[in-house]
């Protein structure tokens, strides 16, 4: 299976949900049921599983063989996760952030957008990440600060998109953090850039003249 040109396994250090459409016998708690990896040695490895509307999904880095199985000592984590995907324009410099599919495929197919896979899934709760529409310059801005969304989009003419809703939830800890680098020389679409990968906050900021905001520090973090 394909999103555009890239296969939907190539999504880096991201993560994917597959979901199959089973349903549990009547006397057993969808709850309970797990998937599990097939490891190469023929072990089998748990995996985060929930239930939901007819369909077990599984969340995971990898396609791979696996099983679905009942334990009833055992029930699955139950959450329903949003996946957080990164698209890129080719033509503006833009990478956008959404976790709604419909836009993924509207930007790709209509806007000839590049699908560049999943930075991580969203947390059930927690730091809530809002997406900032800019009008004028066409700039999409992403903010945990609650002061910052005030202020943009009461005296600066940013709109809160998503219904004024967080975009995602992400976490105050992890090992997937993200930084966010402000290039004063970039397009106005494109003068803000996220990213967790270290070789890329040097390359923006030692030969592109980046900024590492938030004084150097994560802004939030992704798993």
């Amino acid at each position: 299976a394909s999103i555009g040109s890239n296969p939907i396994s190539d999504f880096g250090k991201g993560s994917v949900a597959v979901g199959i459409t089973s349903f549990p016998q009547r006397d057993r708690d969808p709850n309970h049921y797990h998937y599990y990896k097939v490891e190469k040695d023929g072990n089998l490895t748990i995996q985060k599983t929930r239930y939901q509307g007819g369909k077990f999904v599984r969340i995971g880095s990898t396609f791979s063989d696996y099983v679905l199985a009942y334990d009833p000592t055992i029930k699955n984590d139950g959450v329903v996760y949003d996946m957080i995907y990164r698209m890129y324009n080719p033509r503006s410099g833009e990478h956008l952030l959404t976790t709604n599919v419909h836009e993924v495929m509207q930007l790709r197919d209509d806007y000839q957008w590049k699908f560049e896979g999943s930075p991580g899934i969203s947390a059930e709760e927690g730091v809530k990440v809002y997406r900032l529409y800019n009008k004028k310059t066409g700039e999409h801005l992403y903010t945990a600060d609650p002061n910052e969304k005030k202020v943009l989009s009461t005296t600066q003419g940013w709109k809160v998109e998503n219904d004024g809703k967080p975009l995602f939830y992400a976490y105050t800890s992890g090992k997937n953090a993200i930084y966010r680098l402000y290039n004063r020389q970039g397009t106005p679409v494109s003068q803000h850039h996220y990213t967790s990968s270290k070789k890329e906050i040097d390359i923006l900021t030692t030969k592109y003249g980046g900024v590492c905001e938030n004084k150097g520090n994560p802004v939030y973090y992704l798993r």
